[in-house]
């Protein structure tokens, strides 16, 4: 697939425009663009201070896709019931991705805004929104090959909640992105959200592996985050069980033969053992969920391979 060159007298600000559109129309999966989108398009970095001031269309067209997104991902409106103001945070993650180009100064604009905390007894207000925005601009470029994938995780909080930390923390993240996840079950909308990231399949291994550790340590903690692990493995039969069901009989040949494990393979199985110690607990949640009957055979791999 070939790139969208840059247009000659393009700013940053052009620039982040441009990425900003390309989301919009790509959608927010990373794993499932919309094929419809078109080439990502790439631009100049020039004049980079003006995504500090963005002009009204800059600040409409990143609306327009906060708007969309949310309305895609079920975060509502606006999302996670936060009315505060995005900072211009989100246009300098479009410059950066639109600008991948220039990797150097595509980094370094990822590097010059402060990250949201969301973490706390009290985020400030906007904070949520803020991050939802740099999810927004930040998802649908982590499907591009050359798009400066870890700095854009780095600066956006809630994609390495709801795709997976960057590389720099490890494959299970840290105990901030767990703090985050459980603090997003506390949001108006954001056990829903997080509930149907965590439910799919990945073909990458470290995105399944982040999926894993965060179902493992929630089924450690309380009763409501035991529902909500018991709740997301509903989710997986109900909305992706072919998908699921595909999968895990591949991984579960490729398990079988020495030359044909794979990391892959293993992440595949390994994501149902959390489901497979919520049932070895002797827990109502799973045989109360009548959806989850049908991951008997994969939870029968899961103890196979020892994965629980």
């Amino acid at each position: 697939m070939t790139a969208v060159s840059p247009a000659l007298g393009l700013d940053a600000e052009a620039t982040a425009r441009r990425a900003v559109a390309w989301a919009a129309a790509a959608g927010p999966d990373p794993a499932r663009p919309d094929s419809g989108a078109g080439p990502p398009p790439y631009g100049p970095l020039r004049a980079a201070g003006s995504l500090a001031r963005p002009t009204p269309e800059s600040v409409s067209a990143l609306g327009e896709l906060v708007r969309d997104t949310a309305a895609r991902l079920g975060a509502g409106r606006p999302p996670f019931a936060d009315h505060g103001g995005a900072g211009p945070g989100a246009l300098f993650l479009a410059a950066a991705a639109g600008g991948r180009k220039e990797p150097l100064t595509a980094t370094r604009l990822t590097e010059l805004i402060d990250v949201p905390e969301l973490v706390g007894s009290a985020p400030a207000e906007g904070a949520w929104l803020d991050a939802f925005a740099r999810h927004a601009v930040v998802g649908p470029w982590l499907g591009v090959p050359d798009s400066p994938t870890e700095a854009l995780l780095l600066a956006s909080p809630l994609t390495e909640v709801l795709y997976r930390p960057a590389a720099a923390r490890g494959k299970t993240g840290t105990a901030r992105q767990v703090a985050l996840a459980v603090g997003m079950l506390a949001r108006p909308r954001g056990t829903e959200v997080l509930r149907a990231a965590a439910a799919g399949w990945s073909a990458d291994p470290a995105v399944l592996a982040w999926r894993t550790g965060l179902l493992r340590r929630l089924v450690q903690d309380g009763p409501a985050e035991r529902r909500f692990v018991a709740d997301v493995y509903v989710t997986a039969r109900l909305w992706h069980g072919a998908e699921w069901d595909r999968r895990v009989r591949w991984a579960g040949r490729a398990l079988t033969d020495p030359k044909t494990i794979s990391d892959l393979a293993i992440r595949t199985l390994e994501y149902w053992a959390p489901l497979a110690v919520l049932e070895r607990g002797g827990s109502l949640l799973v045989r109360e969920r009548r959806p989850l009957r049908a991951a008997e055979a994969v939870l029968a791999l899961v103890r196979r391979h020892r994965l629980a």
